[in-house]
This record gives C-alpha cells, structure tokens and sequence, in this order.
C-alpha cells in the first residue's frame, strides 16, 4: 500500500542521483511511497510500473538496474534480493537516515 514518505531538499542535490536520468530519480522516490516501514518493498516491476509511471513510458527494469549500480560511496540506491520464502524485494540502504515512519504503522515483515 502506499504511503506517505517525507523528501527531504537534499534529495535534489544529491549529485549522484543527478547523475542518473530523470525518469529514475522520479522512479526512486516513487519507490519510498512503496516502502514499508523499513524501507522494504516487494520487487514488483510491472506493478511499480503501474503504480509511479501509469501514464508514462518507462524502461522499470533499466530504471531498478541503474539504482542497483554502486554510486560514489560504493553503496547502490536499492538493493534488490531474494528472500527465504522465494520471493524478490527491495530494501532502500539509506531508509533509515531519511525516514521516521509513523508509530502506527505496521512492523516490516
């Protein structure tokens, strides 16, 4: 379910993320809306497609591809993984630096 996700200014000053094309750097804050409490969501392209781009063509692959690249720090974007119960997801590394979810929200599973 989406939420509401707080974008703080330095989102858009973020040199590596200027480095990426536009329809990324909206795709990737597209993605917080999407994030559970923990900064994790369900690996999804064709429903993220549908969720952040419904209007728009959009390459969700290149877009999920470029994010996982490592940036300068050598940490990527998102990390994308494949959990015990054989299902894919994502996990935003910088969640918690960006995000104070509300208390009333429900834990991560």
């Amino acid at each position: 379910m989406p939420r509401i996700r707080y974008l703080k200014p330095e989102f858009f000053t973020d040199e590596d993320l200027a480095e990426l094309p536009f329809e990324v750097r909206l795709f990737y804050a597209g993605l917080w809306c999407h994030a559970d409490k923990a900064g994790r969501l369900e690996d999804r392209p064709k429903y993220l497609k549908a969720m952040i781009f419904p209007y728009d063509e959009a390459d969700i692959d290149q877009c999920l591809d470029l994010l996982s690249r490592p940036k300068s720090d050598g940490q990527p974007f998102i990390v994308r993984y494949l959990a015990d119960d054989g299902r894919r997801y994502i996990a935003i590394p910088s969640w918690p630096k960006h995000q104070s979810p509300h208390h009333t929200e429900r834990d991560s599973t």
